[in-house]
């Protein structure tokens, strides 16, 4: 398994999933994106299940995902997958408290997840603590506000190049 690869993998699912309250084509392109890393990058069995998950994960099948993300063990951080899916499973079963249970330990892992801080915020609002949901949704903001700004940069500078090479 390629370490960059796979970091790199990371880091465009962590840019799409910030994208799917405001962008419609955002799910089908994550989905995609998924499929596409699974061929690339899930020859190892632990990544091959790892990947599965994913696609479980963002198809809304939480219990799924937690199946195949319990099998890739070999994947670096598992845990916080573990812990993320089984967030959305015991929301989803009525057990508010447990789902911030997971949710918080899956953001001791990795504290800048941008579904996990949204899934707080979202269900911190639900428990009426607005202040800390509002805390974790503020975090989540920054996120995707640092996704658009990667965006429009990118795009202004894929504009300058166009009108430079339109020049010659």
């Amino acid at each position: 398994m390629d370490a960059q690869m796979f970091k790199n993998y990371l880091i465009h699912v962590q840019k799409l999933s910030s994208q799917l309250e405001d962008n419609p084509g955002a799910h089908q392109e994550l989905l995609h994106y998924i499929e596409i890393s699974k061929d690339s990058l899930g020859l190892d069995p632990s990544y091959a299940e790892f990947f599965k998950g994913e696609y479980a994960y963002y198809s809304g099948n939480y219990e799924r995902a937690l199946k195949h993300y319990l099998e890739a063990k070999g994947v670096d951080m598992f845990e916080f997958y573990c812990y993320r899916a089984s967030a959305q499973i015991s929301k989803a079963n009525g057990h508010l408290d447990k789902a911030v249970t997971f949710a918080k330990n899956a953001l001791g892992l990795i504290p800048d997840d941008y579904s996990t801080l949204a899934f707080l915020g979202n269900l911190s609002q639900v428990l009426g603590g607005q202040k800390v949901a509002n805390e974790y949704l503020n975090k989540s903001k920054i996120i995707t506000n640092n996704v658009k700004t990667e965006n429009e940069s990118a795009s202004a500078g894929n504009s300058h190049k166009k009108k430079i090479h339109n020049r010659k």
